[in-house]
């Protein structure tokens, strides 16, 4: 793994959450974006990423590793969406080329989103839907596998294992295991997460890259 010096985006975040190297977990670096200002959204641009306790806290904005990685990788962590969520939301987790911009929407980005309480999500019959969005054009990003249902109830956190591969991802959840034929294609890359939409608010525990 390669780990750039931290760059002064807003406040640093020195997560609890390790990295698992040979040497033993070490904190991850995170970065606060801002909302991006090429966004065409007319609702509330959320607020900045924070720590409450032991948990990163997702209330509309992004945050991105400070560092940059490479395949292979296998990220884990608990996810909660928090008590009284607006409907139509989810949760981000986005794999950034390194020359990705910081202050506007990504021009190239792979994907993992929990859609929630949306039409999406009621189009399978569930209360959420897993799916793998890319983007690596001007054209909006496109769906490329999902949506499979998942259930997600406000309040209950669960769990994510995802491994990055070259040939391809692989999520594991408490609701099942998927392989999935869709490969990073960059070289090294950010980690990017959001939590959708203002007002709702995203807990992010466990943490780790390894």
């Amino acid at each position: 793994m390669n780990r750039t010096q931290p760059t002064l985006l807003g406040v640093l975040l020195v997560t609890l959450f390790g990295i698992g190297c040979a040497s033993g977990p070490h904190p991850i670096v995170w970065d606060r974006l801002p909302f991006p200002k090429d966004s065409n959204w007319g609702g509330s641009h959320g607020e900045p990423v924070t720590i409450e306790g032991d948990a990163m806290v997702f209330p509309g904005q992004d945050a991105r590793t400070s560092g940059t990685y490479q395949l292979p990788l296998t990220i884990d962590f608990d996810l909660e969406i928090a008590k009284g969520a607006v409907p139509d939301g989810g949760f981000l987790l986005k794999f950034a080329p390194t020359n990705s911009p910081t202050d506007v929407n990504l021009p190239r980005m792979t994907v993992i989103a929990l859609s929630y309480q949306s039409p999406t999500a009621a189009s399978v019959g569930s209360s959420g839907a897993l799916l793998v969005y890319v983007k690596d054009s001007s054209a909006p990003a496109r769906a490329v596998w999902g949506p499979i249902p998942f259930t997600c109830e406000e309040g209950r956190f669960y769990h994510f294992h995802i491994e990055a591969r070259a040939d391809g991802l692989k999520i594991v959840t408490d609701q099942g295991a998927t392989q999935i034929d869709v490969k990073i294609p960059y070289g090294k890359f950010f980690i990017q997460m959001q939590g959708w939409k203002p007002p709702s608010r995203w807990y992010v525990r466990n943490f780790s890259i390894h």
